[in-house]
């Protein structure tokens, strides 16, 4: 068993180190690459609401999938769009009620209990608070809301903003999405679950240990990429005396 190219951190890296940390090498069929594959897609996308939780804007700024964007078409007469596929966050919402070029307006994204007056009062498509020149939209039963009511129809009319959950980890060559120094996290979560399943709990609490250092590393990683060390003057001290 291979326990990882020298080129790449791929997932067959992952499952060899996965078989690696939970001493299952010499016997695969102990630890299928099915079963280990599994909890690397499901450890991937814990570590990405982990990451968003603590530090969603430097995680969506610098992340190499899964925060994106995308078109949706406004219906006359139908106050909801239907989430993305795989939503997590909605970040920003622009509506263009007219078609005009250059006609997208940002809709100001609030909670529906914000709004004093009644959400059921649209009868003849009657907007609530919103105006088509500062409209409004809150999220609600897996759809989102418009105020007001768009009333005709726009193809591409919403511009949406959003963190969807990351692409499992299929082919041979699939990497995580995170930054490759960080990709062992998931090998260690996953060969954490596995050993806990097996009652191997001393050995489970050691990696555990790693695994929540490794990922605090991650977080202070992205919260500082960008940051650069500002210069500071520091006064030269005369004594008079």
């Amino acid at each position: 068993m291979q326990l990882g190219a020298d080129a790449s951190v791929d997932i067959t890296d992952l499952i060899g180190y996965t078989r690696f940390l939970t001493n299952t090498r010499d016997n695969t069929s102990a630890f299928a690459a099915a079963d280990i594959k599994g909890l690397l897609n499901k450890k991937q996308g814990e570590l990405q609401t982990f990451l968003l939780s603590n530090l969603m804007h430097d995680w969506k700024e610098n992340t190499l999938q899964g925060a994106g964007s995308g078109l949706l078409n406004l219906v006359a007469s139908t106050n909801t769009l239907t989430f993305p596929t795989g939503l997590l966050t909605l970040d920003r919402l622009e509506l263009n009620y007219t078609g005009d070029t250059n006609g997208f307006v940002r809709a100001d994204i609030i909670k529906h209990e914000a709004i004093d007056e009644a959400l059921a009062n649209t009868e003849n498509d009657s907007a609530i608070v919103g105006s088509k020149s500062a409209p409004i939209a809150y999220v609600r039963d897996g759809k989102i809301y418009l105020d007001p009511i768009p009333d005709e129809s726009i193809t591409g009319g919403a511009k949406v903003w959003c963190t969807t959950l990351v692409t499992d980890l299929s082919a041979t060559a699939d990497e995580p999405v995170f930054v490759k120094p960080f990709h062992d996290i998931l090998a260690l979560e996953a060969a954490i679950e596995w050993l806990e399943s097996r009652d191997k709990y001393n050995k489970a609490a050691t990696l555990k240990e790693r695994a929540q250092k490794r990922k605090f590393e991650l977080l202070e990683f992205y919260a500082n990429r960008e940051q650069e060390d500002q210069p500071t003057i520091i006064p030269k001290v005369r004594n008079f005396d």
